[in-house]
């Protein structure tokens, strides 16, 4: 079982893409091996991850504070506590926000998929993005319970929400959860929880390919047992 710390890993160790057999498929992961360093390899920016029955696991307690009180203040707090590597202590909780990324040549325009279950209170937070050069630049979905948000970060600016949307999806059942993603030629993002799409807009804040794909917890015990990117149909 992997287990690492990344408060001093920084992203100029930059590991190999993740790899695959089947040209069409960018990144593909089940953590069935047990170990996320290799097959595929992903680097934790900071806090703790580990693998645990197959799943990629992070815990983050609960928030102790009250929540942003817009969906801006919750993105600039995100870049804030994690992406820009500040030293205070996460305003979502008591610790700071964990962080974990895997690098891979994606398209402009991909399909994503996850799964995952999540534990604890009414303040979970997940973020899973795409990033050009450094994880401080490009796309966000947040997951909080009820609420989906489409963020764009980009470093030296600040965030600016895509769009948002209420889901009245309580994430924290124990139940599992299907998150999709996509995004066409024309810049057109759809977002889905569980089969039902919640997000539909276009939006062309980034034009060039991505570089990787992130997860960050803010708060909550998340547990992501599969992702899959595979390479738009061009047919």
């Amino acid at each position: 079982m992997a287990n690492l710390k990344g408060s001093e890993t920084t992203e100029t160790e930059t590991p190999s893409a993740a790899q695959s057999d089947d040209p069409t498929v960018l990144v593909s992961d089940t953590f069935d091996d047990g170990d996320y360093t290799q097959n595929v390899r992903w680097q934790v920016l900071r806090g703790t991850f580990s693998v645990q029955d197959g799943s990629l696991s992070s815990d983050i307690p609960g928030s102790s504070v009250d929540a942003p009180s817009s969906p801006e203040d919750f993105a600039r707090q995100i870049l804030k506590g994690v992406l820009e590597q500040a030293t205070d202590r996460s305003v979502f909780s008591g610790t700071s926000p964990a962080a974990i990324v895997t690098y891979a040549k994606i398209p402009n325009a991909f399909p994503l998929r996850a799964r995952f279950t999540v534990s604890g209170d009414t303040s979970v937070r997940l973020n899973l993005g795409v990033f050009q050069n450094t994880a401080n630049t490009g796309y966000r979905i947040a997951l909080t319970n009820g609420v989906v948000d489409l963020i764009a970060v980009e470093e030296g600016q600040d965030s600016r929400l895509v769009a948002r949307a209420d889901t009245a999806w309580d994430l924290t059942t124990g139940s599992v959860q299907h998150v999709g993603w996509s995004r066409n030629a024309d810049n057109v993002m759809q977002v889905s929880l569980n089969g039902r799409t919640f997000i539909e807009i276009q939006d062309s804040g980034f034009a060039d390919p991505f570089d990787g794909i992130l997860f960050m917890n803010s708060a909550g015990a998340w547990r992501i047992d599969d992702i899959e990117m595979i390479a738009p149909d061009r047919s």
